[in-house]
């Protein structure tokens, strides 16, 4: 019996979450960076790598903020234009049967669709990314809410070795 008439056979699917890993941002209502190795961790609360990520305020043109660009109050903010830099650097000890051609996924703020680093193509436990990306936000108190309450979560996907067999 060929695998495409078996009514029982499943296959495995190749692209696989590996885990989620989270951010905390409350620090940029200051206009202060927000960086971590952030600990990854599988569908059932298994820590699975990290990942080396960071937000960073920046200036419109991508340059860090000079202390003259830096708001007294984060209430100084509201009503302005605000860019904010997405650094994912690096991910390490992932697990070496899903660490293949390795990417990262995450939507910030109101983003409708993921933003994705490239494919780190191989395999590798520990891929390099250099991944950064700038977005700009109108400062309103929904954003500042998020900036306060919410994490930017980042989903670590690789390829399972054992599709393809």
């Amino acid at each position: 019996l060929r695998k495409e008439e078996d009514p029982f056979w499943d296959p495995i699917e190749k692209e696989k979450c590996i885990g989620k890993a989270v951010l905390f941002l409350q620090s940029l209502t200051a206009q202060l960076e927000s960086e971590s190795n952030a600990h990854i961790f599988n569908k059932e609360g298994v820590e699975v790598g990290q990942l080396n990520v960071a937000v960073f305020p920046v200036t419109k043109d991508g340059k860090e903020l000079e202390d003259d660009d830096i708001k007294e109050s984060p209430e100084e903010l509201l009503g302005t234009s605000a860019y904010y830099e997405v650094r994912i650097l690096s991910a390490s000890g992932l697990p070496k049967e899903l660490s293949n051609n390795t990417f990262v996924k995450f939507k910030f703020f109101r983003c409708s669709s993921y933003t994705e680093t490239p494919r780190v193509r191989g395999s590798t436990a520990n891929p390099v990314f250099n991944f950064r990306k700038i977005f700009e936000e109108s400062v309103t108190p929904t954003f500042m809410d998020y900036l306060e309450n919410e994490v930017l979560i980042f989903e670590v996907y690789g390829e399972d070795l054992r599709a393809t067999k």
